[in-house]
């Protein structure tokens, strides 16, 4: 097996074994990507006068109304492109460097790509340019 892997154009000998901590900017981006779909699932229920309606109002660039627009318009969007980023993500970076599907290793870095996007691509590259230097 190892043989093929090797002839095969679409591997690579640098295999992940392991899952990269987010830094803290991937926090953040987690939290706002985490907000932002929640608002979008939740937005149906969010009507003036409640709390989270009141806290839009306050805090967020033309209010409450315009939170809501973007959530319910944005949602779908990203949702779809982060579905399609997903695929690609378990083709392009998790098959071509030997991790397993289904395993720990690939769910987690899935998950990641699932809600943060570009910010696990350049994490896991990193990771292939730190196992390269070795």
């Amino acid at each position: 097996m190892t043989s093929y892997r090797r002839n095969n154009v679409n591997t690579s000998a640098i295999t992940i074994t392991e899952y990269a901590t987010p830094s803290p900017l991937d926090w953040f981006v987690i939290g706002c990507m985490l907000a932002l779909f929640g608002t979008g699932v939740a937005s149906p229920w969010i009507t003036p006068g409640d709390h989270i309606w009141n806290l839009l109002t306050q805090y967020f660039p033309g209010g409450a109304e315009q939170a809501l627009w973007m959530a319910r318009t944005l949602v779908p969007l990203l949702a779809f492109a982060h579905a399609g980023e997903v695929v690609l993500f378990d083709q392009l970076r998790m098959r071509r460097h030997g991790v397993r599907r289904w395993s720990r290793v690939w769910w987690m870095w899935e998950i990641s790509c699932a809600v943060e996007g570009i910010r696990a691509w350049k994490r896991v590259d990193g990771v292939i340019a730190h196992k390269k230097k070795e």
